[in-house]
C-alpha cells in the first residue's frame, strides 16, 4: 500500500502509513448515490452502466445500438466511470445492461478478441476504505457455458471471482450477487471478463462503504516514540522493519498497545536507527 513518509526530528522515524479499517458497519444502512459525493459509513455509491440509444431508423436487429464504442465523456448518457472495451451491444431489460455476444455485425468487435468493462468509481471522491461490492447481470440459459470474470484490483493486490451468469432467478430481470468486502482507494477497480466468445452481460455496481481509512499518527515525546490509531481498525495487526522498500521484511509487533479512548496507544523508546511501522490485515 502507497505511505506518506514523514521524516520525525530525531534519530527515530516512524511511519505514518494510512490503512483500511475492518468491518464496522453493515452496508446499506446509509443513503444510497448515483452521483460520486464523500461516503459515510453505510452509504454506498451505485455506478450505473452506459446509456445508449437506437441506430438511426431504428434497432436492425436486437441489441443494436449506439455508440459501438466507450467515450468515456461522460456526456449523452455515457458513464465515465463505467469504460467498455469492445462490448458493443445492450438491452433495456429492468435496469439494463450492455453485453457481448458470439456473432458479429457492422460495425461490432470481434467476439473472438478481448472484451471488458472497467468499473472505476473515483475513490478519490468517495473516500478510500473498506467496501462490499455487489453486482448485477442478465441471468439466463442464454449466457456463456464458461463464468465471467470479476477481477478486483483493490489496495492490497488482486482477487478474482467467478461467476456463472446462466444462474439467476427467472422471475428477475437482472440479478444482483456479491462480489466480496476489499480495500478500495483511489485507482482500485473492477474488471469484468469476456473470456470467451460467448454472451457475458454488464450491469450497474454498488460500492458500499463498511468502514473508512484510520490513521496511524505518530508523536514524538521525549525519548519516545507514540504511535496511535482507532480502535475500530479490527482485525488489524501493527508490523515495523528497518527500511521502507519492496523487498523489505515487515515483522509482527509483539507489544500489546493500550486503550485510551476511542484509540489504541504504544510507545517506544527513541533509538538510533530509523525503523517504520504500518498496519495491515493477515
Amino acid at each position: 500500500m502507497p505511505a506518506r513518509l514523514t521524516p520525525v526530528p530525531a534519530r527515530f522515524r516512524c511511519l505514518p502509513l494510512t490503512v483500511l479499517a475492518a468491518l464496522a458497519a453493515c452496508t446499506g444502512l446509509g443513503a444510497s448515490y448515483t452521483t460520486p459525493r464523500l461516503l459515510a459509513v453505510g452509504d454506498s455509491y451505485e455506478l450505473r452502466r452506459d446509456g445508449w440509444s437506437d441506430p438511426p431508423g431504428g434497432a436492425a436487429y436486437q441489441g443494436d445500438v449506439l455508440p459501438k464504442t466507450d467515450t468515456n465523456s461522460g456526456t449523452n448518457g455515457d458513464n465515465r466511470y463505467f469504460q467498455r472495451h469492445n462490448v458493443a451491444r445492450a438491452w433495456a431489460t429492468g435496469i439494463g445492461y450492455w453485453y457481448t455476444d458470439a456473432d458479429q455485425h457492422a460495425g461490432e468487435p470481434d467476439p473472438a478478441g478481448e472484451q471488458w468493462v472497467d468499473y472505476a468509481p473515483p475513490f478519490e471522491i468517495l473516500g478510500p476504505g473498506r467496501y462490499a461490492l455487489e453486482t448485477a447481470y442478465r441471468g439466463s440459459t442464454n449466457r456463456a457455458s464458461y463464468p465471467a470474470v470479476y477481477r478486483v484490483h483493490h489496495a492490497l493486490g488482486t482477487n478474482e471471482v467467478l461467476r456463472d451468469q446462466r444462474f439467476g432467478s427467472p422471475a428477475a430481470p437482472v440479478y444482483w450477487f456479491t462480489v466480496g468486502q476489499f480495500e478500495m482507494r483511489a485507482g482500485s477497480f473492477v474488471r469484468v471478463e469476456d473470456t470467451g466468445t460467448g454472451s457475458i452481460t454488464f450491469s450497474n455496481m454498488r460500492f458500499g462503504l463498511l468502514a473508512p481509512v484510520p490513521v496511524l499518527k505518530v508523536q514524538l515525546l521525549g525519548g519516545d516514540c507514540i504511535l496511535r490509531w482507532a480502535t475500530n481498525a479490527v482485525g488489524y495487526r501493527l508490523e515495523s522493519s528497518p527500511g521502507f522498500a519492496p523487498a523489505v521484511t515487515w515483522e509482527s509487533v509483539g507489544e500489546s498497545p493500550e486503550t485510551v479512548g476511542a484509540e489504541y496507544k504504544l510507545a517506544f523508546p527513541a533509538g538510533a536507527a530509523a525503523r517504520y511501522f504500518r498496519l495491515v490485515m493477515p
